[in-house]
């Protein structure tokens, strides 16, 4: 018995990797540019988000932006798509750019971290505390809330 090699075979494997390889990296350049100019349009409107109450609903608390350090301007696709969902959840655009500054593209993190910043800002805490308080307490709220109260 005598094996053969089918080199032919073989050429046509390597052909077909390279050609989906290929559409892949097309496919991931249009989503990178499709990115780039959602976040050119979510900056043009940034000023306008950091002012408008969340859901429509007027607060006392009002978002003092200046509070939160903001990331650099370079940000990966997944932080832009992230930031992204994090202004259509409604929350400010200083608040998203705080979460992505801190937990990078985890988006579970970044989420936990706008909900519970808000939820307790609501309760007339500082900005700059209720920071302080979740990323100290690794975003657990109830520990963040003890760490409030007690004026630590």
């Amino acid at each position: 018995m005598q094996f053969t090699y089918d080199f032919s075979l073989e050429q046509y494997v390597i052909t077909q990797d390279e050609q989906q390889r290929s559409q892949a990296e097309d496919r991931a350049r249009s989503r990178l540019d499709h990115l780039q100019n959602e976040l050119l349009e979510l900056k043009r409107h940034a000023d306008k988000s950091a002012t408008e109450p969340l859901n429509g609903t007027r607060s006392s608390h009002q978002f003092v932006p200046s509070a939160i350090p903001l990331p650099s301007a370079h940000k990966t696709p997944e932080q832009v798509a992230l930031y992204s969902l994090l202004l259509e959840m409604g929350f400010p655009n200083a608040l998203a750019d705080s979460a992505l500054e801190f937990y990078g593209a985890d988006r579970i993190r970044a989420i936990d971290y706008c909900r519970h910043f808000v939820a307790i800002r609501q309760m007339g805490f500082e900005e700059i505390r209720i920071q302080e308080a979740l990323l100290v307490n690794d975003l657990n709220r109830d520990k963040a809330m003890s760490y409030l109260l007690d004026g630590k």
